[in-house]
């Protein structure tokens, strides 16, 4: 059982950097990590491909990826729904700038 999946909920909200990888899994579909580290170094500086498959390992810990091991190369696909993602960092997004706000 893992440690993080217990803390992840249906209002789970990535950070910056693991929506990076989310977002190249939502866009190309189940991937390598050699791919997700070679897009993510398109987008960014210089990305250290240990980095990239420890953050990939964390995140199918969280219950966020799935991992296929059937064949050499491991290929790791988004488990999380990119609507339900995006729609809850949103609404978070409302609450934190409205929440000064006065109830007119």
């Amino acid at each position: 059982m893992s440690l993080f999946k217990k803390d992840q909920g249906p209002d789970m909200v990535p950070t910056k950097t693991e929506l990076d990888v989310l977002q190249i899994l939502w866009q190309y579909g189940p991937s390598t990590v050699r791919f997700v580290h070679d897009k993510l170094n398109e987008q960014k500086e210089a990305v250290i491909y240990t980095s990239t498959l420890k953050l990939m390992q964390v995140m199918k810990e969280k219950g966020m990826l799935d991992r296929d091991e059937s064949s050499m190369k491991h290929v790791y696909s988004a488990v999380v729904e990119e609507n339900k993602v995006k729609g809850t960092m949103l609404g978070r997004f409302m609450d934190t700038m409205y929440m000064a706000l006065p109830v007119i």
